[in-house]
């Protein structure tokens, strides 16, 4: 029988329809991105369902980008994953990441000697390049001066919120009064935008189990140097004579007040607690006891309780070691138990505690530790699967509650839809100036690359022969062009009618650099020393960038399954 060459493998896509494919995902989303980008870039709109919803924002923009093409949806995802890595870091670069890369593949494809190299031994040429950059900026980055009057907080999130003015106040406030970068943000009820500062430790879902607890006009109950009692575990009628009470006679010697916490009340229990204290309230107008419930739903609400045990120095009592104390096996002394802080103030949602002289330094260490492990694994897990997840927010935030002074941000709007690119913002903004806190700041626009870039480009070797430093200067300059394209979009986003050239851009970026500022997109012709961002959003994009470009040049096929 003659053979006849028949192709059985459909779900094979060889090198170069692969890479048509990649370019043309790739070179779709680039388009989508570059018409949002900067202070002239429009509004996308996306619907979702019924709802609609307005935004600038890359990350939300590329979000919602899908393809009816199986394949070309993959390669999308994988694009996504890339940028969000950004996103996740430092809050915002998405966009000139995406964009970034869009131009370096249009000049490789133009540079014969690279585009000429084998895939590997041009992306182990690139990564080296991009190490190199990277560790330069690192050390050209200029740290903020906390002592000051932290001007460069609000610059930052003024570019991050496309020139908000209430938001950047708002942070830059919270930095002033509390020092601590980390700053949680959540959907206010509300149309205003506002913020609180948090003196002391918060726990949410620690609230008073009675309202005769209530001392104060604000409906919660204020306690001057209380005593503190927790359990970690459901406590039960028989607790309260040979537990509870001892305790409370202790404390009330003292004369001050016993706080009870456990995360749950026997019925029989409560019982006997309001007969207690509605007949000691009918004769003082007070408790020497108030008894709170704090609800331990899930493993990060038992760390935070493990925290604020450390910060009152209280023994958090097992249900062991409960049990053995009914059943007489060990010696009770209450003081080896109990907890104390200067103030406490508990309410109808959540509970703060203030003054901790009283602290277990030693546990509290190493649950700070714990808190630090555990940020730094979540965060490594999320990068790698590109997303933000529940796990990552709750280990930040516990971090953050561990300064015991921090803001929360309240976000208004008046509708869902306004709340919610609101939300984006001040999101975008508190990452940009917690990277720019902890590790510097440089001016926008990437000038820190090509400043880099221009260092390292001064230093090489290129006398004639030397291939290898040759074809390093070419990466370098490629690299160059490619972010001197992204302030190119930037200006075409307002110049439309009359685009600006790549050479004229080129020669007023290079200008804007020797001043160490940017180009004032308002103001073609002026110079913009205000426009500044973090330095490690700069390294994060050109990490993208790269591995963006790596995933188009570093395979040559693809196969579905």
């Amino acid at each position: 029988m003659e053979n006849k060459n028949i192709d059985m493998m459909n779900n094979v896509i060889d090198e170069n329809e692969y890479k048509e494919r990649v370019s043309l995902v790739f070179n779709k989303v680039a388009d989508i991105l570059k018409s949002t980008y900067g202070p002239y870039g429009c509004n996308t709109v996306i619907q979702k369902k019924t709802d609609v919803m307005f935004t600038k924002d890359g990350h939300q923009t590329m979000k919602y980008i899908a393809f009816r093409d199986e394949i070309q949806q993959t390669i999308m995802d994988l694009i996504f994953k890339i940028a969000t890595q950004v996103a996740i870091k430092v809050g915002d670069g998405t966009t000139t990441a995406t964009i970034a890369a869009d131009q370096l593949l249009k000049h490789i494809q133009k540079d014969e000697s690279l585009s000429a190299m084998r895939s590997k031994d041009f992306m182990d040429l690139l990564s080296e390049v991009v190490d190199e950059i990277c560790d330069t900026i690192r050390e050209d980055a200029t740290l903020i001066n906390k002592e000051g009057d932290l001007n460069e907080i609000w610059k930052l999130a003024s570019v991050a919120t496309n020139g908000d003015f209430i938001i950047p106040s708002i942070i830059t406030d919270i930095y002033q009064k509390t020092d601590n970068p980390a700053i949680e943000y959540n959907k206010a009820k509300g149309a205003e935008t506002n913020y609180e500062i948090i003196e002391g430790y918060k726990m949410q879902f620690m609230k008073y189990i009675d309202k005769i607890f209530v001392n104060s006009d604000d409906g919660t109950c204020a306690i001057k140097e209380p005593e503190i009692l927790m359990f970690d575990h459901r406590i039960e009628q028989e607790y309260y004579d040979k537990i509870i009470k001892p305790a409370l006679d202790k404390t009330v010697q003292k004369n001050k007040r016993l706080v009870v916490i456990a995360p749950f009340y026997d019925s029989h229990l409560l019982q006997t607690f309001r007969r207690t204290l509605v007949h000691e309230f009918k004769f003082t107008q007070s408790t020497s006891a108030v008894y709170v419930r704090c609800g331990l739903i899930n493993n990060h609400y038992n760390n935070l309780y493990e925290d604020f045990g450390a910060l009152v120095g209280a023994q958090i009592m097992t249900e062991q070691v409960a049990v053995d104390i009914l059943e007489d096996k060990i010696e009770y002394d209450p003081e080896e138990f109990i907890g104390r802080v200067d103030t406490i103030v508990i309410g109808e949602n959540s509970t703060t505690i203030s003054g901790f002289s009283n602290k277990d330094e030693n546990m509290f260490k190493l649950l700070h530790d714990d808190a630090v492990n555990k940020y730094n694994e979540v965060m490594e897990a999320s990068e790698k699967s590109a997303h933000i997840t529940d796990a990552l927010i709750n280990a930040k935030q516990r971090l953050s509650k561990m300064h015991c002074r921090m803001g929360v941000i309240n976000v208004g709007g008046f509708t869902e839809l306004e709340k919610s690119a609101n939300y984006d913002l001040v999101e975008d903004a508190v990452k940009a100036c917690e990277s720019a806190y902890l590790y510097g700041y440089v001016p926008g626009q990437s000038t820190a690359i090509r400043k880099a870039i221009s260092e390292l480009a001064n230093k090489i070797n290129m006398s004639e022969g030397n291939t290898e430093q040759i074809n390093k200067y070419n990466m370098l300059e490629i690299i160059d062009n490619a972010f001197v394209g992204v302030v190119q979009v930037l200006l075409n986003n307002k110049f439309k009618n009359n685009p600006v050239s790549f050479n004229d851009t080129k020669i007023q970026c290079d200008t804007a650099m020797v001043y160490g500022g940017v180009i004032d997109i308002t103001n073609y012709n002026k110079l913009n020393k205000d426009v500044i961002n973090s330095c490690m959003t700069d390294i994060e994009v050109l990490k993208a960038t790269t591995s963006i470009i790596g995933l188009l040049l570093g395979s040559n096929q693809f196969i579905s399954i």
